[in-house]
């Protein structure tokens, strides 16, 4: 289920990282958690991973490397999406529990099959798209979309007047 709602409440604070800055704490407390749509609790999860719980800090574009920026622009761009998370359940936390038993010996097939069978699922490197057109294809759906609006900001309500009121400005003055 897409929870509209909830996803453009998460855009706004994931967009943050990229303008003002946004603390940790603050992401946190206002992410849309116990919405139906499983991709906020995935994209959550995740993203958890790559910034340090405690103490308060400002989540900033430079704090993060190239690889998670493209992540966290990915998450942005599905939220924006009318797509459904496809992905199977699984919980990246289990994957950081999977990687900690496999440093201690414990469980190793079975924290590896796990995360095959997640990896398998689609192309990991899409994620959170399942697939990579599905990505290509709403990055091309989000730039025709800016180029709307931008055409739309370009024309005056003096143009649009003029053409309602049936005057062409043929150069009669």
């Amino acid at each position: 289920m897409i929870d509209r709602v909830a996803r453009e409440k998460a855009i706004q604070l994931l967009v943050k990282i990229f303008t003002e800055g946004i603390t940790n704490y603050c992401l946190e407390d206002n992410w849309p958690d116990g919405s139906p749509d499983y991709s906020l609790k995935a994209i959550s999860e995740q993203l958890w991973f790559y910034y340090d719980e405690s103490p308060e800090k400002i989540l900033v574009r430079n704090v993060f490397g190239p690889d998670i920026i493209a992540l966290i622009e990915r998450c942005i761009a599905f939220l924006t999406s009318d797509l459904e998370y496809e992905w199977p359940k699984y919980s990246f936390e289990t994957e950081n529990r999977a990687l900690i038993e496999r440093i201690l010996g414990l469980g190793k097939r079975r924290a590896a099959a796990q995360w095959a069978h997640f990896k398998s699922a689609g192309d990991i490197d899409a994620w959170p798209f399942l697939r990579i057109e599905d990505y290509r294809r709403t990055l091309n759906q989000i730039e025709e979309d800016k180029r709307r609006r931008t055409r739309r900001k370009r024309v005056s309500p003096y143009i649009v007047t003029k053409k309602v009121a049936g005057n062409d400005d043929d150069g009669d003055r």
